[in-house]
């Protein structure tokens, strides 16, 4: 019996270290929003974390955050104190846990199959906007020594709405997370389905 369950723990070890991977590489293929930013780039690393919290669950899926995290370091450091890896790895993990954990407790059909994502990126993304409007954005300008009233000009020429750090995070940082965690959530509920289907 215990031989069998360490079969299994291994093996659920194994997976999670396969979706950390793929997550992380997948994750180095970037797109740029023509309404934002050249720094706000969408990758779909996100998709494979919140796909693997609904195939493996809840927990798993933190983990898989947390291991695409620190392969990340590993592989490539950080410029900013790990600052922009930790606020990535909180985020995906809120919305993997909150999206699959809402999934887990109801029914696996298609209604719960969109709320618990849906859920997932309003509080993703929420989450994120606050963490950028008073700690990300005023902590990088300091580092770079780039002041945010450039920060926001660059915004304005975009943007002509924008005049602010709070209207910044309005109209280009939440409306950013907001697509960038809905087209996750698609690609990660469409795969789950098709797994489904198969097993």
């Amino acid at each position: 019996m215990n031989s069998l369950n360490n079969k299994n723990k291994n093996l659920n070890m194994v997976e999670i270290s396969l979706f950390a991977v793929l997550s992380f590489v997948i994750s180095l293929f970037k797109v740029p929003l023509f309404f934002t930013l050249p720094i706000y780039k969408i990758d779909f690393g996100e998709s494979i974390v919140l796909f693997g919290a609904l195939y493996l669950g809840p927990i798993n899926g933190i983990l898989i955050a947390l291991m695409k995290t620190l392969i990340s370091l590993i592989l490539r450091g950080s410029r900013t104190l790990m600052l922009s890896e930790l606020t990535d790895f909180f985020v995906s993990a809120t919305l993997a846990f909150t999206s699959s954990i809402y999934i887990k407790k109801t029914n696996n059909n298609l209604k719960n199959l969109i709320i618990g994502p849906l859920i997932g990126t309003l509080l993703r993304s929420f989450i994120s906007t606050v963490l950028n409007y008073y700690v990300l954005i005023p902590i990088f300008s300091s580092m770079f020594r780039f002041p945010i009233d450039k920060f926001i000009t660059k915004a304005h020429e975009i943007l002509p709405v924008i005049d602010s750090l709070f209207s910044f995070v309005v109209f280009i940082t939440l409306p950013f997370n907001l697509i960038k965690s809905a087209i996750s959530s698609t690609i990660a509920i469409l795969l789950y389905k098709n797994i489904k289907k198969q097993n």
